[in-house]
């Protein structure tokens, strides 16, 4: 199961790409991400799978919570997909 709780994502520039996310996705589930350009599904999917590390909130993959352990990072890659 992947969790998203009060996901929200600020580059430098002062660029909001993501706010307030909530998303809760089971196993076997099959989810598409569908917006225009700019709305911040690439910045979803890297924060999903730890390429890129949330201002705010937090995604837990089968129970791992990203950025507490490098070492659970390539475990959790291996599960997202």
């Amino acid at each position: 199961m992947i969790q998203i709780l009060n996901l929200e994502k600020v580059y430098g520039t002062g660029v909001k790409a993501l706010s307030d996310i909530h998303m809760e996705i089971q196993q076997g589930e099959f989810v598409v991400f569908l917006g225009p350009s700019g709305a911040g599904k690439s910045s979803l999917l890297c924060c999903i799978n730890g390429l890129v590390t949330p201002t705010h909130g937090s995604v837990i993959v089968d129970n791992i919570q990203l950025g507490k352990n490098r070492k659970d990072l390539k475990k959790v890659r291996s599960l997202v997909g």
